[in-house]
């Protein structure tokens, strides 16, 4: 059955979880205004990305009296939501897939980019699993900003059978290149191989806003399994942005080009074995 999906194109404040915490149920009300029936907002979309020494402070637990709401409203409307999560070390970046009243999934970032502006390993911990879920909708995927860049990421989930990936993020402009910010036009190139290739409907979901000097462009996007955007975001305001995703497409495109159905993951594990095998034996 059709649903219909929408993306928060927020721009949250640096480490101000009340006031990000009210925008999120801003966002929820419109969406459930316009009959949305799941709503996915970018990554920590509830404490700001830039936290650094603040990390540990703002980190919430997933107990946190203030997710409560979340959870109740998510009885109405399935939600994705990004936040610093506690643990007993670093914390996490993590995503919450909130439906029915429970946490349904956490995925905590895998891929955490350290070089240039990026400091994520500085500051948060690493996530140790790639996993699909089920959900009300049918089997999703959720991946976190730098996790997509690592093409293993999507095939997993591609092979646990999720049928639609989220992926929520937070990548500040490097540079703009006529209209379009920096890499906006690689990222949607990535989106079209995931989705084509991999066979996802893919929903991207970017923040917008300003954090200690860094820009974040937003432009967010629904792509379907031909690869091609069925809707899109502007670029440096907010939005929110919907689109009706038909599973009948992602069964059309996986009758057409049964990528999956001919994969040979026995193979696949048997060479990357191998390949292991050998870089730890020199």
């Amino acid at each position: 059955m059709p649903f219909k999906v929408g993306i928060a194109q927020i721009g949250p404040r640096l480490g101000d979880v009340d006031f990000n915490f009210q925008k999120h149920l801003q966002y929820i009300k419109k969406a459930r205004e316009e009959n949305i029936d799941l709503l996915v907002f970018p990554e920590l979309s509830l404490t700001g990305y830039y936290l650094q020494d603040l990390s540990r402070e703002i980190a919430l637990s997933l107990d946190d009296p203030r997710l409560k709401e979340l959870l109740d409203v998510s009885r109405e409307i399935s939600l994705v939501v990004g936040l610093a999560e506690k643990s007993e070390g670093f914390p996490y970046i993590s995503a919450l897939y909130l439906e029915d009243g429970e946490i349904k999934h956490v995925h905590r970032k895998v891929h955490l980019p350290t070089h240039g502006m990026f400091e994520d390993a500085k500051y948060f911990a690493r996530g140790d699993r790639i996993r699909a879920f089920d959900s009300r909708f049918g089997r999703m995927g959720l991946l976190i900003c730098r996790d997509a860049w690592h093409l293993s990421s999507g095939y997993i989930l591609a092979q646990d059978r999720a049928r639609y990936l989220i992926l929520i993020n937070a990548s500040p402009v490097r540079g703009v290149r006529g209209n379009v910010p920096d890499p906006d036009s690689m990222l949607k190139n990535l989106f079209t191989v995931y989705a084509y290739y991999l066979n996802f409907y893919l929903f991207f979901a970017h923040r917008v806003g300003f954090e200690d000097g860094l820009a974040y462009y937003g432009g967010s996007v629904i792509v379907n399994p031909f690869g091609q955007i069925e809707a899109s975001g502007p670029y440096f305001q907010e939005a929110l942005i919907t689109g009706i995703v038909d599973e009948g497409i992602w069964l059309r495109k996986n009758s057409l080009v049964p990528l999956r159905r001919d994969e040979d993951l026995g193979m696949v594990l048997k060479e990357l074995e191998r390949i292991s095998y050998e870089r730890e034996s020199g």
